[in-house]
């Protein structure tokens, strides 16, 4: 029969054995363990591509109203510009400005200005649909915008949307070998994920284009508030069904030559409310080169 010494010192033995066997096991599954991607909590990158005036030639051929909105000038283009810019200012938040490179050689002191309202990206350099090319020149016009663009902002580009968000089998390689990281032009996809080396943001949303055109036959006053309020339900309902864990971006496109046309001021006011109303709903607003960093630059990836 064990005295209270010998007994306490069983119990001694057994809880050391306990506690070592619990620590060999967490090893062991630290060990094994492999981390998936942590992915931000939802986010919303707003992204505007920057083309004016190259972009936009089939512009007045097919006016809004039926000839009664005009297509809009410089001056009210770079009107658009820097009020794009004061929002961010104003509301401390940072926009994605996917640039053409014609428009960077033309316009560089605009380019500098957004840069202060958020990153730069490529936007190819001459607007041209991607898939008319052979794969050299799709890497020479994403080289060529690169460089352009790099010398203006002094600062590495690192993401893309080709036109029209127009691309073929080739495209991603292209992008590859002329050192992009991440690219977003894919429709109405999940989240983000790897083609190859370059990481894919899909885009969620009808463009501001796409809409304003596809409505032009009854354009009235309003049609601002309607395509922001939509885009704005939409988002929420996305949010409401995101799995944290794992994280979703939700890409907005938006031109700054659309915001700068017809009823341009209400349709601005409508963005600037719009991105109050995000702020409001405490939804998070990033760019895509910050989702990147933040998510993919030297972390395990999907």
């Amino acid at each position: 029969m064990m005295d209270n010494k010998d007994e306490k010192r069983v119990k001694f033995l057994y809880f050391s054995a306990g506690i070592l066997i619990a620590l060999l096991i967490l090893i062991f599954a630290l060990y094994f363990y492999k981390p998936s991607p942590e992915y931000s909590k939802f986010t919303v990158a707003i992204t505007f591509d920057v083309e004016y005036p190259y972009a936009v030639e089939y512009a007045p051929a097919t006016p809004i109203l039926d000839g009664s909105e005009n297509f809009p000038g410089e001056e009210k283009w770079l009107e658009t510009i820097n009020k794009i810019v004061k929002i961010s200012e104003q509301e401390d938040v940072k926009f994605q400005f996917n640039v053409l490179g014609k428009t960077a050689e033309a316009y560089p002191e605009v380019i500098k200005k957004l840069s202060l309202a958020g990153d730069i990206s490529c936007h190819t350099f001459s607007h041209k649909k991607q898939t008319s090319f052979g794969f050299q020149e799709k890497v020479s016009e994403l080289k060529q915008c690169k460089d352009v663009v790099e010398r203006i902002i002094k600062t590495r580009v690192q993401g893309n949307r080709f036109p029209y968000t127009n691309y073929d089998d080739e495209s991603h390689a292209a992008l590859e070998s002329a050192e992009y990281k991440w690219d977003s032009s894919v429709w109405k996809d999940e989240r983000p994920y790897k083609i190859e080396s370059i990481t894919e943001f899909p885009i969620d949303t009808t463009d501001d284009w796409n809409y304003f055109i596809n409505k032009r036959s009854e354009r009235k006053l309003g049609d601002e508030k309607e395509f922001f309020s939509t885009l704005l339900q939409d988002i929420k309902s996305k949010r409401k069904e995101n799995n944290e864990k794992n994280g979703k971006v939700y890409v907005v496109v938006l031109h700054p030559w659309v915001l700068a046309g017809y009823d341009s001021e209400e349709k601005v006011d409508a963005f600037e409310d719009f991105i109050k109303k995000l702020k409001r709903e405490n939804i998070k607003i990033m760019t895509l080169d910050d989702y990147y960093k933040e998510n993919f630059l030297n972390k395990l990836t999907r």
